[in-house]
């Protein structure tokens, strides 16, 4: 690929199992935010570090009281990079989702529940990485709360709201603070002191 070559469109997309593309409005991702998820790099054939991606879902889902089977996470993430390797992309994000499933009253999930695990693949275009970027600071504060912490939980919402304030501004990276105005991290970049 030149470029000048678009991207690669396509989407690859399994949910329990199955190839497709809706997810129920009862399920308690959706209504909710009530799950968590996992980004992982494919890189020609390959996913880097997939076993530690896999070992932080499982155990941060099972924090969050969702029991999932590691094999078959496994299986439907192979199951993806089986597809991009036979239709030839080099590149691809795979997301890794997991919901609480469907069911219960309201913010009160029953106890028996199936979770639904959405892994999703779609187009990476690396981008050459600056040397230095613009920032600035969310006005969004983060919440400090304990048992989330580490967790990457499908309420996104302060990111969200930080995010619109840099498109707002024209700034490249957001900072974002928690409740005391200490730095925690940032939108894309890592950062060392």
């Amino acid at each position: 690929m030149t470029t000048q070559d678009p991207p690669p469109v396509f989407q690859f997309t399994r949910i329990n199992g199955h190839p497709e593309q809706a997810i129920s409005v009862a399920d308690r991702g959706f209504a909710y935010g009530d799950g968590l998820f996992e980004t992982m790099l494919y890189d020609n054939g390959d996913v880097p570090l997939l076993a530690r991606h896999l070992a932080r879902m499982v155990s941060c889902a099972a924090r969050m009281g969702i029991t999932l089977d590691e094999p078959t996470v496994r299986t439907e993430v192979g199951a993806i990079v089986t597809d991009l390797r036979n239709h030839a992309i080099a590149t691809a994000r795979i997301k890794l989702t997991a919901t609480r499933g469907q069911g219960g009253q309201a913010s009160y999930p029953a106890f028996d529940l199936k979770p639904t695990l959405v892994v999703d693949a779609q187009p990476h275009t690396p981008e050459n990485e600056p040397t230095a970027v613009a920032a600035i600071t969310s006005p969004v504060l983060l919440p400090n709360i304990a048992m989330l912490a580490g967790i990457k939980h499908l309420n996104r919402l302060p990111y969200i709201l930080g995010a619109q304030c840099a498109g707002r501004n024209n700034g490249q990276e957001v900072f974002f603070l928690d409740q005391q105005h200490r730095l925690i991290e940032s939108m894309h970049h890592n950062i060392f002191f």
